[in-house]
């Protein structure tokens, strides 16, 4: 009895890690999917390991689990599943007739990633996100393959858009809301991940796509009223 009680508590203290391991392996196995060919199956692949990535930090949250530890594995697991899985998905699909400048936008995504992750470590923990999270960057780019119309090109400034997003100050929300309730915080990730990954499995990812670009151009239109306030700022000022 004693042994199982042990057992369980320390299932209970790396349960968030361990979910986070397996955003991990997601990211590999969209990566081993790409290069055999499988694009739609990585795109849905990466789309799944998104919704881990959101479930592990609420339940470290929830047990009061959240600690240095936790925080550098999510980093590294985010940078392989929405950084590298998702570039190479779509150099392979779209970019890799562009030559260098295929490469070059492909590669910009997990570079912005890295340095979004990095300044996200070092930052305080804050209500929302200082610049596009790369689960949402990763989740977008990687549903672009099912999107029949478009063009390499039109990836290529989506790659590009997503990856300032990432580096910029826009301001973002945090998409799970918070529950001082546990059973109900419980219910309610175990509710939500699995209707997002029933859709994920069953849909085509362009319904992902539709339910993140509102959230993508939100951080924006946000930003927006600023941006021509201290336009019509600095006009006043030039005025003689």
């Amino acid at each position: 009895m004693k042994k199982k009680t042990a057992a369980n508590i320390r299932l209970r203290n790396n349960l968030p890690n361990i979910i986070t391991g397996i955003n991990l392996i997601l990211g590999y196995y969209a990566l081993a999917l790409t290069l055999k060919g499988e694009f739609k199956l990585a795109s849905s692949i990466i789309l799944i390991a998104m919704v881990m990535d959101g479930v592990d930090g609420k339940i470290a949250k929830l047990l009061s689990l959240e600690g240095d530890f936790g925080k550098e594995l999510d980093s590294l697991a985010d940078l392989i599943s929405f950084g590298v899985a998702p570039a190479l998905l779509l150099y392979r699909v779209f970019l890799i007739n562009y030559a260098v400048w295929g490469f070059a936008a492909s590669a910009l995504l997990p570079l912005a990633g890295a340095i979004r992750l990095a300044r996200f470590n070092l930052l305080s923990a804050r209500k929302g996100f200082t610049g596009l999270p790369i689960t949402i960057a990763g989740g977008a780019a990687a549903c672009l393959v099912d999107v029949t119309f478009i063009t390499g090109i039109a990836v290529l400034f989506a790659v590009i858009i997503l990856s300032l997003l990432m580096l910029s100050a826009v301001p973002y929300p945090k998409l799970f809301p918070s529950f001082k309730n546990k059973k109900k915080g419980f219910l309610f990730i175990i509710a939500v991940s699995a209707l997002l990954i029933a859709s994920i499995w069953t849909q085509d990812n362009v319904f992902m796509l539709f339910l993140l670009a509102p959230y993508i151009a939100g951080g924006l239109i946000k930003c927006l009223p600023g941006v021509l306030h201290l336009k019509t700022k600095n006009s006043e000022h030039k005025l003689p």
